[in-house]
């Protein structure tokens, strides 16, 4: 239970700082109230609705960043509604967007890819954080990540 609230603190955590860092040059009051629907759907346990209106702010934003920022945001939602499919084709939009993206990226695509149990195609996008530029939080968790797929597959090694 106590993990479930772990991820729970640490996937709002991790979507605050998204946005805050996908989203540059706009304050924590600037993008409050257009980001407020989303946010509260997702709360509620909306997260497909979340998603649907991540994708409404990233359509009506010119700016590749910001754009890229919210179509991570509207993955990583439908990551959590279980629509793993929807979440690779937002990550695709929002690196099209949004170049630089990095490791939020392949951290999501990593999770995305364990939840679908492609457990190859999970450690490649851990391992590509690992020897990444990302810090020791994005890479603790990828090791993490990598640590648990390794043992569903009985590779305790």
């Amino acid at each position: 239970m106590m993990g479930a609230r772990w991820w729970n603190a640490r996937a709002v955590f991790i979507r605050v700082a998204a946005l805050a860092w996908l989203v540059p040059g706009r304050g924590v009051a600037q993008t409050a109230p257009e980001l407020r629907l989303a946010l509260e759907l997702s709360d509620e346990g909306d997260h497909a609705g979340a998603a649907l209106e991540f994708r409404r702010l990233a359509a009506e934003d010119p700016a590749g960043e910001a754009r890229g920022g919210y179509y991570w945001a509207a993955a990583f939602e439908y990551r959590k509604a279980g629509e793993f499919k929807l979440a690779d084709k937002m990550l695709d939009r929002a690196e099209d967007a949004h170049p630089s993206l990095g490791t939020p990226a392949l951290l999501l695509r990593g999770e995305n890819a364990q939840a679908a149990q492609q457990w190859g195609e999970s450690d490649f996008y851990f391992e590509s954080v690992l020897r990444g530029p990302g810090g020791t939080e994005e890479k603790t968790l990828a090791s993490r990540r990598l640590a648990t797929g390794r043992l569903r597959q009985r590779d305790a090694d």
